[in-house]
């Protein structure tokens, strides 16, 4: 019986062929790797005694406490067929050395990680019909990282001084250039920052407050050399 008529629940055994049929056969395995995301997917639900489906139904969040449980069956399904694609891999000839391990068992890692983030987002696996999931079904957005001010702040003065080393070597190695560039660089960081929103024409006023101003050949804006020696000092 394989995987498909199997409703895509397998055991080790079944990975480890379906490992070889990817691996011998790697540019033409597209169908065998759909095959063991599926085959993660209906084993999955079945380590949590849920029948096959033959739809997919809409999938309501689940709340934490049966993610968690969700999790724990798929990791469980997880380790079993790691395993038995780590085996597989193993075996072959050439023999592997860690750099060409992970390159022979990233279709596995690759989709063991689909499914988890789909889990991981509280969508229920149950809802799935196996035999048609693919990748692209089960990506879930990722949720976008909010930096405090602080944090920010931090990571704008790291890439400054990054910045600050690639512009000493491009000075080093052409100092036309490095002018060109840093204006570049600067006319982008001010725009960014808001520095040319409001700009006077009332140049000796505009040095006096430490603003910006405008001329007929473009927005000038304060250098604060004074500040710069301080976070030097202070670092």
């Amino acid at each position: 019986m394989s995987i498909e008529t199997n409703q895509y629940i397998a055991t080790a055994t079944d990975v480890e062929k379906l490992a070889h049929t990817i691996l011998e056969a790697d540019i033409a395995s597209s169908g065998a790797r759909g095959t063991f995301l599926k085959a993660v997917v209906g084993t999955t639900q079945a380590e949590l005694g849920s029948p096959p489906r033959m739809r997919n139904v809409k999938s309501e969040k689940l709340n934490e406490e049966t993610t968690k449980a969700h999790l724990a069956a798929f990791e469980a399904v997880a380790k079993r067929f790691t395993e038995a694609v780590n085996k597989v891999a193993q075996a072959m000839e050439p023999k592997p050395d860690a750099d060409m391990m992970r390159s022979r068992t990233a279709f596995a890692r690759s989709s063991l990680s689909t499914v988890r983030g789909y889990i991981r987002a509280g969508y229920d696996i149950r809802t799935l019909a196996a035999h048609k999931v693919t990748k692209a079904a089960l990506a879930t957005p990722k949720a976008k990282r909010k930096f405090s001010v602080d944090a920010l702040k931090k990571r704008a003065i790291s890439m400054a001084e990054q910045l600050t080393n690639i512009t000493k070597n491009l000075q080093a190695a052409n100092s036309v250039e490095a002018r060109e560039t840093i204006n570049i660089i600067m006319a982008q960081l001010a725009k960014a920052a808001g520095l040319t929103a409001h700009t006077s024409k009332d140049v000796e006023k505009s040095i006096e407050a430490g603003e910006a101003f405008h001329t007929k050949t473009g927005v000038f804006f304060p250098i604060n050399l004074a500040a710069i020696r301080e976070q030097r000092a202070a670092a």
